[in-house]
């Protein structure tokens, strides 16, 4: 049924879709086609997700091409995403006892506990020294 009004006609499109994708996920079938199961640990099946993923790299390429940061993302959004998904991995790695930067059981026990020997070695750190300096002013 056509609408007057654009915004109308597009929610009632929106949600007609959401209806359809919850029906078919609830049937255990690929939200997007409906004809097949999805992959396991996926949500999407296999042809629909290459078709997906062939034109996200399209309109990746296509926006990197126009100088676009994020591949025309939204550039904040993309930044606050990407500090709270790092967060929670680093949160994740210190309740596990990880190291917070490579996600290794640390060998070596320093007054830090949030990196791994081989970090500080590599890094040149010496720890015990920094720790009796004090933080930086």
């Amino acid at each position: 049924m056509p609408y007057k009004d654009p915004g109308k006609e597009r929610a009632c499109a929106r949600r007609r879709y959401e209806r359809i994708t919850a029906e078919r996920a609830a049937r255990g079938m690929c939200p997007r086609c409906g004809k097949a199961k999805p992959v396991p640990d996926r949500t999407l099946c296999r042809p629909c997700g290459e078709k997906r993923r062939k034109a996200e790299r399209a309109r990746h390429a296509k926006a990197r091409a126009a100088g676009l940061l994020y591949a025309g993302r939204d550039a904040e959004r993309c930044r606050r995403s990407a500090s709270d998904r790092s967060k929670r991995r680093d949160r994740a790695r210190r309740e596990a006892g990880l190291c917070t930067r490579c996600g290794k059981q640390w060998t070596l026990l320093t007054k830090v506990e949030t990196s791994c020997d081989r970090i500080l070695i590599a890094g040149g750190a010496n720890v015990e020294a920094e720790w009796e300096q004090g933080p930086a002013v």
